[in-house]
């Protein structure tokens, strides 16, 4: 992953806030850490999550179940992922009303179609690939 697109995912992030990335890259991870602060918290989710010290670990599957209660995260950040769809949906109800989505995407058209089936708005793609949504 490159450090303009590390930039872009965390840019949705902020003190304090819940945070769920299901990107396993332990640099973002330790930007998102870094941000949240000591009053926020950072979970890597997914089949392997990366381990580190700024962060909790959740070993799940995304397309079945994220295992958190409903509402409960500020933003989320995700990669594109055949299953898309599902992790969608998955993430809208894990996520805050108007909660800050964002995708690491290869196919723009299609991540902005999988996150329509979960009434998550699209807002913009960056050049780098970067969706930037809405939870509803």
């Amino acid at each position: 992953m490159r450090d303009e697109q590390r930039a872009l995912l965390a840019a949705g992030c902020g003190r304090g806030f819940t945070i769920v990335c299901l990107l396993a890259d332990t640099m973002l991870l330790d930007r998102l850490a870094a941000i949240a602060g000591t009053t926020g918290r950072v979970i890597a989710a997914g089949p392997e999550p990366s381990i580190g010290v700024g962060w909790a670990t959740l070993r799940c599957n995304p397309g079945h179940a994220i295992p958190i209660r409903a509402h409960v995260v500020d933003a989320a950040l995700l990669p594109d992922s055949d299953d898309l769809a599902a992790v969608a949906e998955e993430t809208r109800r894990v996520l805050t009303p108007g909660g800050d989505v964002r995708v690491l995407t290869r196919d723009a058209a299609g991540t902005r179609a999988a996150l329509a089936t979960a009434s998550i708005r699209t807002l913009s793609i960056d050049a780098c690939g970067v969706l930037v949504a809405r939870g509803p």
